[in-house]
């Protein structure tokens, strides 16, 4: 299982940081060099490394044995307030609640297995233009294809698995294109489970190339702008979620099948992700009140195979 270890940035380094406050190039931060871990529990950042002058986020891959950098700071930027001082001004401390690990910490993982991950997913019929689907400006219009990466195969939504998303939200201020679609790649930071529902926290790490040709969209994410996405492979099992909804309708389509139950994640199980054909005409239309008229489109992201390349 691989740990992402990240504590909310924007609380204790860009909230309330002001130029006059930061800290200088020549300050000596040397007495707080080394790997820091928090003592709070579901913090987003758990392990900080000091040195250089750099200030690394780092995570732990279980499965590997060795640990990987989620993002890097420069201390210069940083509010002076992130360190403790001694009475002479000296920076002789990380503040809040963290402690310097003691222990031996995972070496650095190898380079990655994996240069790039594309994933190709076909549909039964895409519309060449976006905008001639539901042209009705007026209304809420959401998309979303989400590509979910179980990286340590445990068949649920855990730390340190890797999404791919594809989204679109208008309030009605315009009508959605092709081109206007964003698309990113997420780590999970946090989860947790009980009994009626999932919860999980994302942490963005790049943007992803996206193409859309006749009726397949590709979504292209490299290792070297998230470590993350080196840890995929054909073995590492999946689940493809679209959705396309309005203020009245919902059309929801999923691989593998299975009861949408309070956003539970469902992955395949043992399956070589090379290439998987899903069923079509198979999407759920929901209609959010009982006298709305039904919607006469065929469904837009009706899935009908998933392709995942690995570039080594």
């Amino acid at each position: 299982m691989i740990k992402i270890l990240t504590f909310t940035v924007v609380s204790l380094f860009l909230m309330g940081c002001s130029l006059e406050e930061d800290i200088e190039d020549s300050a000596d931060v040397s007495e707080v060099d080394g790997i820091w871990k928090s003592d709070e529990q579901d913090t987003q950042e758990e392990y900080l490394q000091f040195g250089d002058g750099e200030i690394n986020v780092l995570y732990i891959v279980d499965s590997l044995s060795c640990s990987r950098v989620l993002r890097t700071y420069n201390i210069a930027t940083m509010d002076s307030d992130i360190f403790t001082y001694s009475r002479s001004g000296k920076v002789i401390g990380v503040d809040g609640s963290y402690s310097r690990i003691q222990e031996e910490f995972p070496v650095r993982c190898d380079s990655n297995l994996t240069n790039d991950v594309e994933v190709k997913i076909g549909f039964k019929q895409l519309p060449e233009f976006l905008e001639s689907y539901y042209p009705i400006p007026e209304e809420r219009i959401r998309l979303k294809i989400r590509v979910a990466f179980d990286t340590d195969n445990n068949n649920a939504i855990s730390v340190g698995d890797v999404v791919f998303e594809l989204k679109l939200d208008l309030n009605g201020e315009q009508i959605p294109t092709w081109d206007t679609l964003a698309t990113q790649v997420w780590v999970v930071y946090s989860a947790s489970s009980d009994f009626f529902s999932w919860s999980y926290g994302e942490s963005m790490a790049a943007d992803l190339d996206l193409t859309v040709q006749d009726n397949h969209i590709t979504l292209l994410a490299k290792a070297s702008d998230h470590s993350g996405v080196g840890d995929i492979s054909n073995d590492t099992q999946v689940e493809v979620l679209s959705i396309f909804e309005t203020d009245t309708h919902t059309q929801k389509d999923r691989y593998p099948d299975g009861d949408d139950m309070s956003g539970f994640f469902i992955f395949t199980e043992g399956e070589n992700t090379n290439y998987l054909g899903d069923a079509v005409d198979d999407v759920s239309i929901i209609e959010s009140e009982v006298n709305t008229m039904p919607i006469n489109l065929s469904p837009i992201f009706d899935i009908e195979s998933i392709e995942v390349n690995i570039s080594n």
